[in-house]
């Protein structure tokens, strides 16, 4: 199964703040931000408005409006309001630090599979041919006696160096697809799980 081509993985990547672990502290920091208004609130002081009609006699109606003002002088949870305050600002860089550790690795994802996609497309075009065209030269000329069994024996050595470049460099590109398939699963699963928990 193909990787997406690498502009459009790059968009999908670009979405890990629905990697679970990301969006549980985003949710988190959401939730203590809050918490901590609604406790900030609570220690204002409040305005109370009222309105209450009472029917009279036949054909009249008395209305009353009421005011009510009850002042905060002293905050008296101003500790645990703070306290509050200060858990959602750690929950907000936690979330923050969290995503751009996520867009880091997604960054490096990418690049290293770019990049052992290219090192293998130059072993296999370029070193691999090469390697091969010295050893059919060095054994031509030994074989007109024009060279020496040490020259074809280096040139199969160096063949069989580009041999093994080269399946490390596939190897490489694997494991990079691997970890590229491997990211956007969590991505997937991160906002399908989110989509699921909206409904």
């Amino acid at each position: 199964m193909e990787l997406p081509a690498p502009a459009s993985l790059a968009r999908r990547f670009d979405e890990v703040g629905e990697l679970p672990a990301v969006a549980r502290l985003r949710i988190a920091s959401l939730s203590a931000s809050a918490r901590a208004a609604e406790s900030r609130a609570e220690s204002l002081s409040q305005i109370q408005l009222g309105v209450s009609l009472q029917a009279d006699q036949p054909g009249g109606f008395v209305a009353f409006g009421v005011i009510g003002f009850q002042p905060r002088l002293a905050a008296t949870d101003a500790r645990e309001t703070s306290v509050q305050l200060a858990e959602a600002a750690r929950l907000e860089g936690e979330h923050a630090q969290a995503l751009r550790d996520s867009r880091r690795f997604a960054a490096d994802v990418l690049n290293e599979l770019s990049q052992a996609r290219a090192r293998e497309e130059r072993l296999r075009a370029r070193v691999r041919p090469a390697a091969q065209l010295l050893v059919e030269l060095e054994e031509r000329a030994f074989a007109e006696r024009e060279g020496n069994i040490l020259a074809v024996l280096d040139a199969r050595r160096r063949l069989l160096e580009a041999e093994r470049m080269l399946v490390a460099g596939e190897a490489a590109r694997v494991w990079s697809e691997v970890e590229a398939w491997l990211l956007l699963a969590a991505i997937q699963n991160g906002a399908g799980a989110q989509r699921a928990g909206t409904r």
